[in-house]
């Protein structure tokens, strides 16, 4: 770690040139009004020289930003810059504003590879919602976004930096939001890689390399990072690449841009200006027990019949400790929430974009929090290894389930009919799919003719199903992978012949042939197995016979 004090071989000297004064007045959120306050004048010429675009001259650091703006004029960089920290930026604050609107009018910053990058990334995220009519009427944001991946992917390949780790954090939150949101992991897992090598996971306080902003900056990258790859592991069942165990940082100051220099260091948060940054050290926390819950969901069983295999011998007889219930930690962080960031029905209806963004934001992920736990609690009831395989237990986490997922729903649709839908984004799309899928595992499960009560259980579910299906199209009309989720959803439940808002009549009973969806053959279980698992095989039957599209399927199942 010592070596980390050569990291920087040199300090540019200061400019002596201070920020222009509208853009040091912040707002409620980042300390900056990105909406209202006009940018600088550019630096630099607005027109592209002709050798710029002559076929055959290779992206050289002096040619990238010309070529940046033989897509996008000078004017519609400056906006998506603006709209990136009227919106992403509240949610994913890897920035610090100041410093980074200084080298975006830099000369030198602009022919910097790593840069650019970061500079077109943010441009790709903050198209997608920007009120800009070229980004919609003309092919630009497709040329952008095939550009900025061009970009990124030179600069990864000879380079390591910070703004290539931030850039390429952010390519991984645009692809989530396209029609192949898988391929996220790509850029997610070279953020990862390239993060571990600049020691990002790494405490550095103690060395005076780096400045108030450095550190801050890093911190904030790290935890985004850590955040958005439990975010995805939640999506694609895929086990963490970042965990909390690898990690010797502490979390970021609840302290917003403006109160953070190279000089000054990290100041005080006024007690009457609430700070942005809290929000996101809430959602911190909140991916820390989302985290602790995925890694419940995707415990391997311990495989005891033949105890004398290494890796058994490895993981058996762990140390045992006193484990705090995830629901009981989420109580701790939303206890710590500072009152401006606390939710309640008034704040859909907030005139305070950021206010109504950062409320809502933690109150879905709270309730996606704990669908998940009552998902996992859900599983475990059906094997018979959780205190919840009593009628009232089982009854219980149904309830959890179906709490957890209208909430999730309700408020999103409800941001619908208020027309405030473009504040977010990808996360929605993932929290939204996820309760869909919850409510139609409710479903499936109370059709099976099991004695619990679930004429009011089914009627919400019923009712809630379409609504998650409606507001993931809403979202499909700027983000392809709402369509697709929707999609998804929509041919599952009819499939299963659940009745949702469709163009096909609710009540058909003609075999169902979905192309997306495929069962797999499963093997024969051994003798050896407990038959405690017969639940979890008779939900596949009931599944299998409802792909089919057998009319009396659920009949000949619970007979």
């Amino acid at each position: 770690m010592p070596l980390l004090d050569r990291l920087k071989t040199g300090i540019a000297p200061p400019s002596g040139l201070s920020l222009p004064e509208e853009w040091i007045s912040l707002s409620m959120a980042i300390g900056m009004d990105m909406e209202l306050q006009p940018l600088p004048d550019s630096v630099g010429p607005e027109r592209v020289p002709s050798w710029c675009l002559e076929e055959g001259v290779g992206v050289e650091d002096e040619t990238l930003w010309p070529k940046l703006l033989s897509i996008c004029p000078q004017d519609m960089v400056d906006g998506l810059v603006r709209a990136y920290f009227t919106i992403s930026h509240l949610l994913w604050p890897i920035l610090h504003t100041p410093t980074f609107v200084q080298r975006y009018h830099s000369l030198s910053d602009r022919q910097n590879p790593s840069f650019v990058a970061l500079v077109l990334s943010t441009c790709c995220l903050s198209s997608r919602y920007a009120q800009d009519p070229r980004l919609v009427d003309t092919d630009t944001a497709s040329r952008l976004l095939g550009f900025a991946k061009q970009t990124v992917a030179n600069a990864a390949s000879v380079r390591a930096d910070l703004e290539l780790v931030q850039a390429l954090f952010n390519m991984s939150v645009v692809q989530e939001g396209t029609a192949r949101p898988d391929l996220l992991w790509v850029y997610l897992s070279q953020a990862i890689s390239m993060a571990f090598d600049l020691g990002l996971h790494r405490r550095m306080d103690k060395w005076t390399s780096f400045s108030a902003v450095d550190i801050e900056v890093r911190k904030r990258t790290l935890w985004a990072l850590y955040s958005q790859n439990i975010k995805a592991s939640c999506t694609y069942g895929r086990p963490p690449m970042l965990r909390m165990g690898d990690l010797d940082l502490d979390e970021p100051s609840a302290v917003d841009d403006i109160y953070i220099s190279a000089e000054t260091g990290i100041g005080v948060q006024p007690p009457d200006r609430p700070s942005v940054m809290a929000g996101f050290v809430a959602a911190v926390r909140l991916h820390m027990i989302l985290e602790r819950t995925i890694r419940g969901i995707n415990a391997v069983p311990e495989d005891t019949t033949v105890p004398s295999t290494f890796p058994y011998l490895l993981s058996s007889s762990p140390p045992q400790y006193r484990v705090i219930d995830e629901v009981t930690l989420l109580l701790r962080v939303c206890q710590d929430l500072p009152g401006d960031w606390t939710y309640n029905p008034e704040a859909i209806g907030d005139p305070d974009s950021v206010r109504f963004f950062q409320r809502t934001r933690v109150f879905t992920l709270q309730h996606f929090i704990r669908l998940l736990v009552a998902r996992r609690r859900f599983s475990e009831a059906l094997v018979g290894i959780s205190a919840a395989s009593s009628g009232d237990g089982l009854q219980s986490v149904l309830r959890q389930i179906i709490q957890s997922a209208l909430g999730i729903v309700g408020t999103y649709y409800a941001i619908d009919a208020r027309g405030r839908l473009g504040f977010f984004g990808a996360h929605a799309i993932v929290q939204l799919t996820q309760a869909g899928a919850g409510l139609i595992g409710v479903i499936l499960f109370l059709r099976s003719g099991t004695s619990i009560n679930k004429e009011s259980f089914y009627n919400r579910s019923i009712q809630a199903l379409p609504a998650a299906i409606q507001v993931l199209r809403q979202f499909g009309n700027r983000r392809p992978a709402g369509l697709r989720s929707a999609q998804l959803l929509a041919e599952f439940s009819r499939a299963c012949q659940i009745p949702v808002f469709t163009t096909e009549p609710s009540d058909a009973v003609d075999p169902v042939d979905v192309p997306m969806l495929r069962s797999l053959a499963r093997r024969e279980r051994d003798s050896i197995v407990m038959s405690s698992v017969g639940v979890e095989q008779n939900f596949d039957d009931w599944l299998g016979l409802a792909l089919q599209g057998s009319q009396d399927g659920w009949n000949t199942a619970t007979s």
